[in-house]
């Protein structure tokens, strides 16, 4: 069967994170195409933004002291569409925007496609750039470009050589081997072991939980204790750190989270690449004795600079008498103080809020809580997962943080967004994160109950 390397092939078959787990790249299409003008403000060159289609049957002249931002290249049937082709008076470089402080692979390999083919097609590229943000800029001062080209040359080309067998019309065997799933061994569940490691153990036949019980005789006592509630179907609880737990909690408690986003050039209150822009909080609170619950949230388009309204609905909608369980409050911690300096009169009550945080995640990550199906992992996704078989992610748009971000900012970057609707979608996941806290809270209960018993 025919086999042809494009942008988003080559992605597949040299196993690049993103492809893998199926999210949107961090490194996205119209994300670079908002942020490339901030790098040809500064070039001398004629701007061309003109689309163009260079194949083996159609060859076109670059004129020198010109950058394309346009040019699509086509050999035999694959196909690559550089970020820019600079054409100097002798030779020719390519470019890709990087939306990242250093190079990533994903931009890395899609610039190695290109250059492979312009060399088909008998284009001489002597030079190939990454342009990534410049950590150093600050939008207050004017001392720093936005974009910091890095020159990845001798890197294109180590991977251009892997990537020629692809040029046959079969598909050769991926670059590297295919990688061993989380969910299909148990020795890649096991926790605090390195890759390599359980690469070496899989190697060696060790693949079950019973093995890993059987053959490593230097497992810790939780990696002991994982393998024993996998295999018993049993949660593990300890019911002195789950009680200490509890007597925190207030009779009505809040569940809380902030969806936010790093937009890499500044705008509105920002001043540097990728500070934290919070833009959404998501609260369920639950009365124990009546066992009523309650969602509200507060959301703002990325249209003006909100942080006071953000903060005096965090004040309005967060009651400081009560618990405000939150899993892992790091960012929100991080929220509060900024908006407690930006607005020193709102500094008590915001911190007063914040005082009142108590993190849920603490109860999984010290092992103090295990529940069969975590596969090793400690986050709310996998916790939810390991109580239910049916999630409220399950039928939901948007299924992570990231993609929550990812598509908050292109409210920004496409005006012609659906923006009510993506806002809903936002929305609805953020919801599905604060009531994922009440059930594992719930859980938790239940767990806490049968000892009580």
């Amino acid at each position: 069967m025919a086999f042809y390397l494009t942008d988003e092939s080559v992605l597949a078959i040299t196993e690049t994170n993103s492809f893998l787990q199926g999210k949107p790249q961090a490194n996205s299409k119209e994300e670079r195409l908002f942020l490339r003008p901030h790098y040809l403000q500064h070039c001398n060159y004629l701007i061309d933004n003109h689309a163009y289609l260079i194949s083996d049957n159609q060859p076109i002249q670059l004129l020198p002291n010109t950058i394309y931002t346009h040019i699509h290249f086509n050999f035999q049937g694959h196909s690559s569409s550089p970020d820019l082709v600079i054409v100097h008076s002798n030779h020719i470089e390519l470019a890709n925007l990087c939306i990242s402080y250093h190079p990533m692979k994903e931009p890395l390999t899609q610039l190695s496609l290109a250059q492979l083919l312009c060399l088909k097609l008998g284009y001489e590229i002597r030079t190939t750039k990454l342009l990534c943000i410049n950590s150093k800029f600050n939008l207050k001062t004017t001392n720093a470009y936005f974009f910091k080209p890095i020159v990845v040359s001798n890197k294109t080309k180590r991977i251009v050589a892997k990537l020629k067998p692809y040029l046959s019309s079969q598909a050769p065997p991926p670059l590297k081997p295919t990688a061993h799933h989380h969910d299909t061994t148990a020795i890649f569940q096991l926790n605090h072991v390195s890759y390599k490691k359980k690469q070496a153990y899989f190697s060696q036949g060790i693949r079950s939980f019973h093995d890993i019980l059987d053959r490593i005789p230097d497992l810790t006592r939780q990696q002991k204790r994982q393998c024993e509630v996998e295999l018993s179907n049993i949660p593990f609880v300890d019911y002195d750190a789950l009680r200490l737990f509890f007597a925190k909690l207030s009779d009505t408690i809040q569940f809380f989270d902030i969806e936010a986003c790093q937009f890499p050039y500044p705008l509105f209150f920002t001043t540097h690449p990728f500070e934290t822009f919070p833009f959404l909080f998501s609260v369920h609170r639950y009365t124990l004795a009546s066992e009523q619950e309650a969602h509200r949230y507060t959301f703002f388009y990325p249209d003006s600079d909100f942080r006071r309204l953000f903060a005096e609905s965090l004040i309005q909608r967060l009651d400081a008498s009560q618990s405000i369980v939150i899993f892992d409050p790091s960012l929100e911690k991080i929220i509060f103080k900024s908006l407690a300096n930006a607005f020193p009169d709102l500094a008590k009550p915001l911190l007063l809020r914040m005082n009142n945080f108590i993190d849920i995640s603490t109860l999984f990550i010290n092992h103090h809580v295990m529940i069969p199906g975590m596969k090793g992992k400690y986050s709310l996704k996998h916790i939810i997962n390991a109580i239910q078989d049916k999630t409220l992610y399950d039928e939901l748009s948007i299924q992570s943080g990231f993609h929550a971000a990812h598509a908050y900012k292109h409210l920004y970057y496409q005006k012609n967004y659906p923006n009510e609707a993506v806002k809903n979608e936002i929305v609805a996941y953020a919801k599905s994160d604060t009531k994922s806290l009440l059930i594992i809270y719930n859980f938790l209960r239940h767990l806490y109950s049968k000892k009580c018993v």
